[in-house]
């Protein structure tokens, strides 16, 4: 292991995707505590900071206070392994403040900001190991960072779980059978991004491509989210060629001379090594022969309109997205302007919810809102008053005597199912009487 990387347990996120950079350099990184065993986790921890050459340790609002951070980064500081980051504005802790501290927080995330070249420079300097950037794997992650958003490294939110650790259920759609895919979960980047560099601990892996995803929306009543629905839907899809598999060729010759057979070719550019695609043989390390016919080399199909019946789940509320993998569109393989080739790909179909607007009821989350008209009488001497929840269920409400107008009621567990399980929320009954 070359890295270790130290942080609050809240800014988890953070340290993924500093992992996954730093994996785009050539290093082995560590960074999750969740594979080290519950049984003697102190010692295995302190056994980790041991066996690694350099340890950034990620300092934030929340690390600075933390006992727990600060015992990392005096071991760390002991074994003269310790690489202090700020990824947010803080004061340091007794002690490192006066350490020479990297200021990442204005970092875009991206694999090749200069705002990194000092902390890669201290990262080889304990190492030993000078890094060997993948050019082909940070431009695809920077880019794919890009779409998301270009956060700055100390905007990465507070979660106690970082999004995508529990990646979503997928499945295809066939035609005349209903299929189910679960609701995708939020900051949907990570998952992308572990695709790239692969997930877990250490951090490594291929870089993908980016892919024709499609996106549509589909419109459902309160009362079919209430209870989960098919819906049909109709896209407009292309289809990687099915005889070049979206390659656009059908032949190739001997070795690339510009490559050697190997696809990729080596520049130096200051203290770092780069390895880029060769564009000669847009990678594949071989001589093209000749085009495929059946596209013209295009390599893809015409537009083709597909018909797919779709299970969204009960619970599902405006804004959830559902997943088809494999049911977009698609991208042929092609070489960018910079020397980068994109694989062939087939996109997923990403289907949003819209909620239509309902006469009687309003949610928040799984809980439903109300109003119910009252007599005045009933308000002062209390009574019982008959309502509904979604599904149309008839519910006696109990109304104590004295309770003022305005005053809402809740019914525990008459709301909307909850998306990811575990019973419905509530139903709130706001009293009102008749104007």
């Amino acid at each position: 292991m070359d890295i270790l990387i130290c942080y609050k347990s809240q800014r988890r996120p953070a340290a993924r995707h500093l992992a996954s950079v730093l994996a785009g350099y050539g290093y082995d990184v560590a960074f999750d505590y969740q594979d080290i065993p519950a049984d003697g986790f102190n010692r295995h921890l302190e056994e980790r900071i041991a066996a690694a050459k350099a340890v950034p340790v990620l300092w934030c609002g929340q690390s600075v206070s933390s006992q727990w951070v600060i015992e990392q980064a005096r071991l760390a500081k002991d074994a003269g392994r310790l690489v202090p980051v700020l990824m947010e504005r803080a004061e340091l802790p007794l002690g490192f403040a006066g350490l020479n501290t990297h200021n990442l927080s204005d970092w875009d995330g991206s694999g090749r900001s200069a705002l990194l070249d000092g902390f890669i420079e201290e990262l080889a300097r304990l190492t030993g190991k000078r890094p060997q950037m993948d050019y082909d794997k940070l431009k695809a992650y920077e880019d794919t960072w890009r779409d998301f958003g270009a956060l700055q490294f100390s905007q990465f939110s507070y979660s106690a779980a970082a999004p995508g650790d529990t990646p979503f259920e997928n499945t295809g759609a066939d035609d005349g059978k209903s299929e189910t895919a679960k609701p995708e979960g939020e900051n949907d980047v990570f998952k992308v991004f572990d695709e790239m560099f692969g997930a877990g601990g250490k951090v490594g892996g291929a870089a993908t491509a980016e892919t024709a995803d499609i996106h549509t929306v589909a419109e459902i009543t309160l009362e079919e989210a209430f209870s989960g629905i098919e819906k049909d839907l109709e896209i407009s899809r292309t289809r990687l060629c099915s005889a070049c598999s979206g390659q656009g060729i059908l032949g190739t010759g001997p070795n690339c001379s510009a490559c050697s057979g190997t696809g990729k070719v080596t520049a130096k550019q200051g203290m770092f090594q780069l390895q880029k695609t060769c564009s000669n043989c847009q990678g594949s390390g071989k001589t093209v022969v000749n085009k495929c016919a059946t596209c013209s080399g295009i390599g893809t199909s015409a537009p083709e309109i597909r018909h797919l019946r779709v299970k969204i789940p009960a619970g599902a509320t405006t804004g959830t997205r559902i997943r088809l993998a494999g049911e977009g569109g698609a991208t042929p393989a092609r070489l960018l302007e910079n020397g980068i080739v994109v694989s062939a790909q087939t996109g997923d179909l990403y289907i949003q919810v819209q909620l239509r607007s309902h006469p009687y009821f309003e949610t928040r989350g799984a809980d439903v809102y109300c109003n119910a008209i009252a007599k005045p009488s009933v308000l002062k001497k209390g009574g019982k008053l008959m309502v509904h929840d979604v599904s149309g269920a008839k519910i006696k409400l109990n109304i104590p005597k004295g309770v003022e107008e305005g005053k809402s009621m809740r019914l525990e567990g008459r709301g909307m199912p909850n998306l990811k399980g575990g019973g419905r929320g509530d139903l709130y009954v706001r009293l009102i009487t008749q104007s």
